[in-house]
């Protein structure tokens, strides 16, 4: 088998940026809408300073949804970044201390050496936490567990490494988390391999970022080795503890999605769930160390505290952390699932989401920093995050009308209007799976928008394009 480029793309010997851009347009002019006429216009002209379409502005799931479609060709587009990574960067950085400032303040307010008399409720989210996990879990490691996460970490980089390149190499671990280690791989055939007395000692994790928007970063923690595996550890036993009070986070995220299906229901009264969806800004990075201390049970709080990065390393700076754990760290995410849920049930309506026979039934759901609650509660619920140091996202929080948003689900009036995302990485070029994966985008977008194939709508100047990028492939001898 022979592959080649054809000679529409010999001829045209665009860059891939010129490339994806082009193709970017031709959707934006095939849906014709005019707020997706005013992004090309935009964009032509290289003005990105616009808002993703507001829900309240549409009468229609049809109409909102050709909108939304046309912000997310661009909206997390790394083809469309104008603005330097130098200018993201300190932008994210600029806003990852003002976060530490205002945590510090929620620090001082949840202080141990401060005596404070804190609202009633805080107590219950504390006695709900001990009952959501006890007051310790089971230390002892199970033969199918292993907890090196994947991906980078702070002594090894690069876009490729596997669990052999950690297992090779001498990995990185904090001080404090060195006992925690030796304890829960003691007897296991995982310490045949790991010489802690050799490890690279780093008390500290690094500041790094991955794109979010085309204009935005998210900034996330790359943290030790050996650090990961103590915090996918206790995270696991976290998500076990919580199981046993009959909140399974392994099954609740299609629970949620169905929830938040149901709460958008507006001509359907009989199934619709009185529900509202809540967002916070930057959730997984605003737990403040001082909450966790005060609100989860000393036997867990030691664990957490061991295992997570107490200092964080951005450029040359070494920073003391308000926050307690951040994104990247491997039980942050079963963490705030608890300490969210611990708040919501507090409030007047507070059962579980569960399913009984085909009916869903219940009132609070959280799914990492994805919540639910009664559309009645809503004031109630964002007071206390509030006074725990979250700061509500109410563009992206949705307590009445046919839109409800949360855990990846976008729904109108029961309607799926979850648009399909260009994302235009930059370390796709002149990889053919990325224009493939393109041109099948295009395809999905054109049969949801105008239920046919793209040959057959407007999109099919869009997918030409695509087509005459690939290559075309010949059999012989």
């Amino acid at each position: 088998m022979t592959y080649y480029n054809s000679k529409a793309l010999t001829k045209t010997r665009e860059s891939y940026t010129d490339f994806y851009q082009k193709a970017t347009f031709l959707c934006l002019e095939a849906i014709d809408t005019p707020y997706s006429l005013y992004l090309l216009d935009n964009f032509k002209r290289g003005v990105v300073e616009f808002s993703a379409p507001d829900p309240s502005w549409y009468k229609s799931h049809t109409s909102y949804f050709k909108d939304a479609q046309a912000y997310a060709l661009v909206g997390k587009n790394a083809q469309f970044k104008l603005v330097s990574d130098e200018d993201l960067e300190f932008k994210l950085v600029s806003d990852f201390f003002a976060s530490e400032q205002r945590l510090k303040s929620v620090n001082e307010r949840f202080s141990p050496t401060i005596v404070r008399k804190h609202p009633q409720w805080v107590s219950e989210v504390v006695s709900n936490v001990q009952r959501l996990i006890g007051n310790g879990p089971n230390w002892s490691l199970e033969e199918n567990e292993f907890f090196f996460g994947p991906g980078s970490s702070y002594a090894i980089k690069g876009q490729h490494i596997n669990l052999l390149d950690k297992l090779e190499r001498q990995p990185s671990i904090s001080e404090g988390c060195k006992h925690f280690i030796s304890f829960i791989l003691e007897n296991t055939t995982y310490s045949d391999h790991i010489d802690l007395d050799a490890c690279t000692v780093v008390n500290h994790n690094y500041f790094s970022w991955v794109p979010k928007k085309f204009d935005q970063l998210r900034g996330i923690c790359i943290e030790n080795d050996l650090n990961v595996v103590g915090q996918k550890f206790v995270g696991n036993r976290l998500r076990k503890s919580l199981r046993r009070k009959a909140y399974d986070l392994n099954n609740q995220h299609a629970l949620h999605k169905e929830a938040v299906r149901l709460c958008s229901l507006v001509h359907n009264s009989a199934e619709r769930l009185p529900l509202a969806t809540r967002d916070l800004r930057n959730a997984s990075n605003s737990i403040a160390r001082n909450v966790v201390k005060y609100c989860f049970p000393p036997i867990w709080h030691h664990a957490m505290n061991l295992t997570r990065s107490h200092k964080t390393q951005i450029g040359n700076l070494i920073h003391e952390n308000e926050l307690f754990s951040s994104m990247g760290n491997g039980f942050t995410f079963e963490m705030e699932t608890i300490l969210f849920l611990a708040v919501l049930m507090t409030l007047p309506h507070n059962d579980f989401l569960r399913k009984e026979g085909t009916q869903i039934v219940g009132h609070v759901s959280v799914f990492g920093d994805d919540i639910i609650c009664h559309e009645d509660d809503v004031t109630l619920l964002d007071e206390r995050l509030l006074y725990l140091g979250f700061e509500i996202n109410h563009e992206k929080s949705f307590a009445t009308g046919p839109f409800k948003e949360s855990c990846g689900a976008d729904f109108w009036d029961g309607h799926d209007v979850r648009p399909i995302y260009l994302r235009g990485n930059n370390d796709d070029e002149n990889n053919i799976e990325s224009v493939y994966g393109l041109a099948n985008k295009i395809r999905r977008i054109s049969r949801r928008i105008f239920g046919r194939c793209p040959e057959r709508s407007r999109f099919a100047r869009a997918y030409k394009h695509c087509r005459n990028r690939l290559p075309a492939i010949v059999t012989g001898k």
